[in-house]
């Protein structure tokens, strides 16, 4: 079976052909049989279920429900979704995840975060990466989905207030925008239960503001698309020192716990487990440095061949609005925090990071970009 939006019917037109064992063909928002002659609409394939359901033939319940008990223990290994990983490292990769492993990290995010009631999940496209597979838990619970295609500041304000939203994700450049956006205060997020965040690091001092304009409802989420996604969590009530109630503020750099149901190792290529030693910079720790300056509003670290350090530490920044960052003066408000060993040895001021098409900065590409600058 095939479902494609209206959008997607020219693409479809050219795969018919090569997709033999597909039977049905279902455009979910419009008629396109002029354009994929087999298709039929979304209501006329759920009048073909209620049909179907109906007919005197049919297997009575139980037989249904054991029917679909068989399947779903064939299913659970079987290949589900090819799902594309982000490309921070590389060419993107497409991912084969089974059955089991959506079961799973369903029950692992429903495990480690706020769920109360119906939930109403807004979802930000694209829903290839994480705004998507978040969709799976809220569905588990049967909850409603609201899909935001464009990423508007103002648009997203207006469906959570709209539409009583009790979950959703932003990748932290898009959290920004919305602290900086001058309805936030205005908007009533009471409905907010969960406001997840991920897919880059995010900084410390606006976490820690987002804690107090948006409410103690964000929640981080680490993973990767391989594992899949949830290896380590920071839900909403470990932001907070469960003894005070005030934000815990050593706390807010970390990307959590590891989750139930999975186990996090260090390990070689063939699988054995590595051996502690060497010391590391660690560009999240260098990033939230850069970040706490004023005059910066994004900023990237990566490690460049050097003959004395093996890698020297070089931050890239972008600039806040009409803001003129100097170099060695970052330099120096790094080092008073982190000290000098892990301070960037360089300091880059760029317009603008490159990012994919889900919002993370490619470090490859500045990396390869300052390679070449020599």
């Amino acid at each position: 079976m095939v479902l494609f939006q209206e959008s997607f019917a020219p693409l479809v037109a050219k795969i018919c052909a090569d997709l033999p064992t597909a039977h049905t063909w279902v455009c979910l928002d419009a008629d396109v049989s002029s354009v994929v002659p087999q298709s039929i609409t979304w209501e006329s394939f759920l009048q073909r279920g209620a049909e179907h359901a109906d007919h005197p033939d049919h297997p009575d319940r139980a037989n249904r429900v054991d029917h679909a008990n068989r399947v779903d223990r064939q299913a659970v290994d079987d290949l589900a979704m090819l799902v594309g990983t982000g490309g921070t490292t590389g060419r993107p990769k497409g991912v084969m995840l089974t059955g089991a492993n959506v079961e799973t990290m369903s029950a692992i995010t429903l495990m480690c975060h706020p769920f109360s009631g119906r939930p109403v999940y807004l979802a930000l496209a694209p829903l290839t990466h994480a705004a998507g597979v978040l969709c799976f838990p809220v569905l588990c619970a049967g909850g409603e989905i609201v899909i935001m295609r464009t990423p508007d500041v103002g648009g997203f304000l207006d469906l959570v207030e709209r539409h009583g939203v009790t979950h959703t994700f932003l990748p932290p450049t898009l959290i920004y925008m919305v602290l900086g956006h001058e309805r936030l205060d205005s908007t009533n997020l009471a409905s907010l239960q969960c406001f997840w965040y991920g897919a880059a690091p995010m900084s410390v001092a606006r976490l820690e503001e987002a804690l107090t304009r948006i409410g103690p409802v964000m929640a981080q989420l680490f993973g990767q698309t391989e594992a899949p996604m949830m290896i380590s969590a920071l839900p909403p009530a470990e932001h907070f020192d469960p003894d005070t109630g005030a934000v815990a503020t050593g706390r807010l750099a970390s990307a959590g716990r590891p989750t139930p149901l999975v186990t996090v190792a260090i390990m070689r290529e063939d699988g054995s487990l590595a051996d502690p030693g060497g010391f590391n910079v660690y560009s999240t720790e260098v990033e939230q440095a850069v970040m706490e300056h004023p005059d910066v509003r994004d900023c990237a670290v990566v490690g460049l061949p050097d003959d004395k350090w093996d890698e020297r530490v070089v931050a890239v920044v972008q600039p806040q609005p009409g803001a003129d960052v100097d170099p060695g003066a970052l330099v120096d408000f790094v080092k008073e925090r982190i000290g000098s060993l892990k301070a960037p040895k360089q300091v880059h001021v760029w317009d603008d990071l490159p990012r994919s098409k889900v919002g993370k900065v490619l470090k490859t590409d500045i990396a390869a970009t300052l390679k070449g600058d020599g």
